[in-house]
């Protein structure tokens, strides 16, 4: 795999379709409903921190304030994917992604076969 992605040619940035925003965000949401983790941490550990007086309009606090913070750290992140994008279109810049990803997976692979 380290040497297809080393010989890999870039794509083109208009080579790729366009999906709508729903389609992208429903692939966002899918992984995090699928994922357990979060679930069990509010269920295991909310209890023992909050204490077992909580009322409804306190739930409701909580949870605003939940979906506040993952708001901002989601937005952070599609910011940060924006500018991914505009610096991934470059073809040269590409390459070098691809090469770089590709020569730290054949360093892995030499590394692991060494070991035995």
């Amino acid at each position: 795999m380290g040497i297809r992605l080393w010989t890999a040619e870039p794509i083109e940035p208009g080579a790729t379709a366009r999906r709508g925003l729903l389609p992208i965000f429903a692939t966002g949401v899918a992984p995090n409903l699928g994922n357990p983790k979060m679930l069990l941490f509010y269920v295991a550990l909310l209890p023992n921190i909050v204490g077992p007086s909580l009322k409804c309009e306190d739930v409701g606090i909580l949870a605003a304030v939940i979906l506040a913070v993952e708001a901002v750290v989601i937005g952070g992140h599609v910011l940060l994917a924006t500018r991914a994008r505009r610096f991934l279109r470059s073809p040269k810049i590409m390459r070098r992604v691809k090469r770089t990803a590709g020569g730290v997976m054949v360093g892995a692979g030499v590394v692991v076969v060494s070991a035995r």
